[in-house]
């Protein structure tokens, strides 16, 4: 789906591109112990919001099991680092779908350990083909790498 609807952007010629490459914190513990089904619940829900964030401008894919790429066209750093807070704001005012957890699971004890969060690399840059834009989304997951090394629930940008 990436590619698909990246190919619908780039027919256009090179343009500034914005890539917020996120990855779930905390997503394999909810599906370890709650099972599948709860899990996809949950990553519905925050596809949801992250679409709800991104809004008309951008475009948000599943991009692995607990990872999401928001393809942002047009978008320079200032505006990605705001989306980026914007996530984390929806994230907390949603109390980390512990909502989510307790409708769907009964019997369970759910506390604030059972949280989802995300770190967010972000990259930004020009981009006239498919292999710019996996150059981007490389710089981007470098710097996901960097916010999963040490606090989550962070982002780091890349200022190449």
């Amino acid at each position: 789906g990436f590619y698909r609807r990246l190919r619908g952007l780039l027919a256009h010629g090179g343009r500034q591109m914005g890539l917020l490459y996120i990855d779930l914190d905390n997503f394999k513990n909810c599906n370890d112990r709650f099972g599948h089904q709860v899990g996809d619940a949950v990553l519905r829900e925050i596809a949801r919001v992250f679409e709800a964030v991104c809004g008309q401008s951008g475009a948000v894919v599943r991009f692995g099991g607990d990872e999401f790429v928001i393809c942002a066209p047009n978008a320079k750093k200032e505006e990605l680092e705001e989306l980026a807070r914007r996530i984390y704001g929806e994230l907390e005012r949603r109390e980390y779908f512990l909502g989510t957890l307790r409708r769907h699971v009964s019997g369970e004890l759910i506390d604030g350990r059972d949280g989802i969060s995300c770190s967010i690399g972000i990259a930004c840059g020009r981009v006239a083909s498919v292999q710019d834009v996996n150059r981007l989304l490389l710089r981007a997951d470098n710097m996901l790498y960097e916010a999963k090394k040490g606090t989550k629930g962070i982002y780091f940008v890349s200022h190449e």
